[in-house]
């Protein structure tokens, strides 16, 4: 079940809000989810769903104002009149994403291509904005009253979708347009921190006592590993704590397969705001971060050669905690099996003749 925002929102017990949520569960209902203030802008029941299954509540979802196009001359028509070029228009089919700044205020739109191109890369570009964007703090509008509450902890996060799902926990949110999103050229061309940075409260005085805001700083889970990444963290986390910021990182634990998880995965999947601070820390020098880094890369290999030697024995095998904090489950092998636990031992943990292994069946 997704969690709503807390019940201190004032227009939550109102009639108004009855009402309004009625409208909702009838625009689910019909397959459209319209929005009054633009009523030719509706967004189609799969895109709703796909929403949905990323832990974004009603509420967040309408507060931004997604919406549809189709892969017709109407929808590429209405693309060229948000600023996207020919290339963009023509790319069929999409989710479009308003994105707002502190004040509220629509500065642009991003796209979800359900068919994306790839990039230079050949990978595929899931979300374009207008060729020429600068980058703004787009602000989740379902908490966006509570942004100058210094009390209230803030979210900074990579991505609208994983903003909103934030906002649907009851969180103030800003996503970012990628980890250097928090910058941008000035009008002489410079790259600086962006000035609506120094508009958000981050600290302040209440009942004689001085308070630092809490920030929570939450990229994907593969953020250790990626040095662009782990130095924009640090910028950003360097930022806001010379603003008196409380801040701390939060690093998501990895998807049941070893896959990224964004913050939308991990509420998605049933994680808690109470389970985001028990996984929150101060940030991790160099030295500890390449301690984590490399400990998680000989996690992933060693449970990838785990996999590879079960598909040969035809027996799920499971390799037992490394001599890390990295958690990993314990070695499990049928007794049908051409190998002993040291000639897995050997297999698995080729460099540590330390550690033993488990042969009993779960």
């Amino acid at each position: 079940m997704t969690k709503r925002p807390p019940p201190s929102r004032s227009s939550q017990g109102s009639a108004g809000a009855q009402n309004s949520m009625q409208s909702l569960i009838n625009a689910e209902r019909d397959g459209l989810f319209a929005h009054p203030s633009t009523p030719a802008q509706t967004l189609d029941s799969k895109h709703l769903a796909q929403l949905k299954e990323s832990a974004l509540c009603d509420e967040a979802i309408k507060a931004r104002g997604y919406f549809s196009v189709g892969a017709d001359a109407t929808g590429a028509a209405r693309l060229r009149e948000l600023g996207f070029d020919a290339t963009q228009s023509k790319l069929g089919e999409c989710l479009v994403i308003p994105l707002h700044n502190w004040r509220g205020e629509t500065v642009s739109h991003a796209i979800r291509p359900t068919i994306p191109r790839n990039d230079s890369r050949k990978k595929p570009r899931k979300y374009e904005l207008p060729k020429g964007a600068t980058n703004t703090l787009d602000i989740a509008q379902l908490t966006r009253a509570d942004l100058n509450d210094f009390t209230k902890p803030l979210i900074f996060t990579e991505g609208a979708k994983k903003a909103d799902a934030a906002a649907s926990q009851g969180f103030v949110a800003i996503s970012l347009n990628g980890v250097y999103g928090f910058r941008g050229r000035n009008e002489n061309g410079g790259i600086s921190n962006l000035p609506e940075l120094d508009e958000i409260p981050l600290k302040g005085t209440k009942d004689g006592k001085e308070i630092s805001r809490v920030v929570l700083i939450i990229f994907d889970s593969d953020w250790e590993e990626k040095d662009n990444v782990y130095n924009g963290l640090t910028r950003l986390a360097g930022a806001l704590a010379t603003r008196g910021a409380s801040v701390k990182m939060v690093s998501l634990p990895n998807g049941p397969n070893g896959e990224k998880t964004g913050l939308d995965d991990y509420f998605a999947r049933g994680g808690t705001v109470a389970g985001l601070y028990e996984i929150s820390s101060d940030l991790v020098g160099i030295s500890e971060r390449e301690r984590r880094k490399n400990a998680r890369i000989e996690s992933q290999s060693i449970q990838a050669t785990a996999r590879a030697i079960s598909e040969q024995i035809g027996t799920p095998i499971f390799p037992e905690k490394p001599a890390s904090d990295i958690p990993a489950p314990a070695l499990q092998i049928g007794e049908k099996t051409e190998y002993d636990p040291h000639q897995l031992r050997e297999l698995l943990y080729p460099q540590d003749k330390t550690i033993s292994l488990c042969t009993e069946v779960a």
